[in-house]
């Protein structure tokens, strides 16, 4: 069975009907200890398969789903909130089922099938919860192109309380938040909110929509893939490591950023991955931040801020609160000396 980019061997003979879809004739690359649920298997398969693919593809906790031209919709939500159910009801009639479980994106912007069993909660006879998977094919799920290319992104929030569907696209920043929470080894990439950026822009940008019966989504979906690409301006700050400097070192005693992964500049908003910590910077945390790209002393700070805000009777006071309150978050840093007289 074929995972991403991994081959693996079925543990149980009967389950092969349910995973026909992910048959292949590609050898073996992949092993792992044989489970007694189809649940477990699938998941430890799926996170093997993510963690080889890690820093290569992005990977998107997601329901796919394609036209007949084979343009990809992300359906992106936390699990156990409808992913998968979206999928019978969005697959049934309509579109190519292509997963209920990771929307894997290779840089030139083509989708890996993974048309795996439909995971759905079933009550077991000793009263504990569990996923049983149930063949798409059985389902009568339709079936996605050969070639596919993402063309939407979509955030699901499913409401308890019955109501029409709603529709919100989302900036820039509210889109890269919304996404990147349930995404996979994204600070593995090169570049990773660069790409994510570009991504989302490709797509025509972060549709949030919020429902709650899977039948109206149908519409967003369509919405969502023939969305315009988007063409909005931002800056790129390429990661980098950030030393500490050794005593005695004339910078010794002034502020920089703290190491980080990506940055990106937004007409109103900076957005910074650090490890996994995704942040989105605003007003004079982000100021304080662009003017710390090389090493510059309190002072000069508080002249950067000044400069991009216009004087203010407090601007010293200001620039040394919104510090300390950087160096706390792990945004910038100083020499342990001067971090010990905050």
């Amino acid at each position: 069975m074929k995972i991403l980019r991994e081959v693996f061997e079925l543990p149980d003979p009967d389950w092969a009907d349910s995973w026909s879809r992910c048959r292949t004739e590609d050898p073996v690359t992949a092993e792992l200890p044989e489970s007694a649920r189809a649940y477990s298997w699938t998941s430890a398969a799926t996170i093997d398969a993510i963690t080889e693919a890690a820093g290569d593809l992005l990977m998107f906790h997601a329901a796919g789903v394609s036209d007949a031209e084979g343009r990809v919709a992300a359906l992106v939500a936390p699990s156990g909130t409808g992913k998968s159910t979206a999928s019978i009801a969005l697959c049934t009639d309509r579109y190519g089922y292509v997963t209920d479980e990771t929307v894997a994106v290779n840089p030139d912007g083509s989708v890996l099938p993974f048309p795996k069993p439909i995971a759905l909660h079933q009550s077991s006879t000793d009263s504990q919860e569990f996923k049983d998977h149930l063949s798409p094919d059985a389902l009568g799920l339709r079936h996605a192109p050969a070639r596919l290319r993402l063309a939407g992104l979509i955030v699901l929030k499913r409401r308890t309380e019955p109501g029409p569907v709603q529709v919100e696209l989302l900036s820039t920043a509210y889109g890269v938040g919304a996404v990147i929470e349930n995404m996979s080894a994204v600070s593995q990439l090169t570049d990773p909110l660069a790409h994510l950026v570009t991504t989302i822009q490709a797509c025509g940008g972060v549709h949030e929509v919020s429902y709650s019966d899977a039948a109206d989504l149908a519409g967003p979906v369509q919405q969502a893939l023939q969305a315009a690409p988007q063409s909005i301006a931002w800056v790129h700050h390429p990661g980098t490591a950030s030393p500490q400097p050794d005593a005695g070192d004339p910078e010794a005693g002034k502020w920089r950023r703290s190491a980080y992964a990506d940055a990106i500049e937004t007409e109103d908003t900076l957005l910074l991955l650090q490890g996994q910590q995704f942040r989105a910077l605003a007003g004079i945390a982000a100021t304080l931040w662009l003017a710390a790209g090389a090493p510059r002393t309190e002072s000069e700070l508080v002249t950067a801020l000044v400069e991009a805000h216009g004087p203010h009777p407090d601007a010293a006071e200001l620039t040394r609160s919104v510090l300390v309150e950087l160096v706390a978050a792990g945004v910038l840093e100083t020499l342990p000396s001067e971090v010990r007289a905050l």
